[in-house]
């Protein structure tokens, strides 16, 4: 996935050299999405207006919709697989 600007580092590690490397950053894409990326992956994108946010994941292979648990509140962000620990686990 292509990224063009940086809009915030999340968080940040330090390496032997003493320089500061973000590990997790959220940036926006050219399709005008914002992806969260950690130590280099993408999990997830998301889009948002006043009404609404649409949030974009990537299911591991072979996971339909059926095995999606997902959790939504407007302080509370839960996503997993079914009968897994969640993949996300995100309280405001």
């Amino acid at each position: 996935m292509s990224t063009s600007s940086s809009s915030a580092t999340t968080g940040t590690t330090q390496s032997s050299s003493s320089s500061t490397i973000p590990t997790s950053t959220t940036v926006k894409t050219k399709n005008g999405r914002y992806a969260f990326i950690h130590e280099g992956n993408t999990i997830y994108e998301y889009e948002q207006t006043l009404d609404d946010v649409i949030l974009y994941i990537n299911p591991p292979p072979g996971a339909r919709a059926m095995h999606i648990d997902c959790k939504i509140t407007p302080t509370h962000l839960k996503l997993g697989i079914k009968n897994n620990p969640p993949y996300l686990n995100v309280r405001n």
